[in-house]
């Protein structure tokens, strides 16, 4: 998607600029046409060296908790409707 993209284009401005940790919540389109919630972790390990000379990326599938994330907002908002009536 294009907020994954956005995303990659930071973390490599973030590894460009020496910081060796870049962390975000990203979407992501499976090949079925799924949108799946992912949290990226992209970490360059320091070196001797000036250079990058390897990275680590690990991703987690968020889906479900932010699935319940906004059925937990969407049942507040309903409670404060109703309460609203009454």
């Amino acid at each position: 998607t294009d907020h994954s993209l956005q995303a990659f284009q930071k973390a490599l401005v973030y590894l460009a600029e020496g910081r060796p940790l870049f962390e975000s919540e990203i979407t992501q389109r499976t090949l079925g046409g799924e949108i799946r919630y992912v949290f990226v972790r992209v970490f360059a390990p320091q070196s001797e060296f000036p250079t990058i000379s390897r990275v680590i990326v690990a991703m987690t599938d968020i889906s479900e908790r932010k699935r319940a994330e906004a059925a937990l907002q969407q049942a507040y908002q309903d409670k404060q409707a109703m309460l609203k009536e009454l």
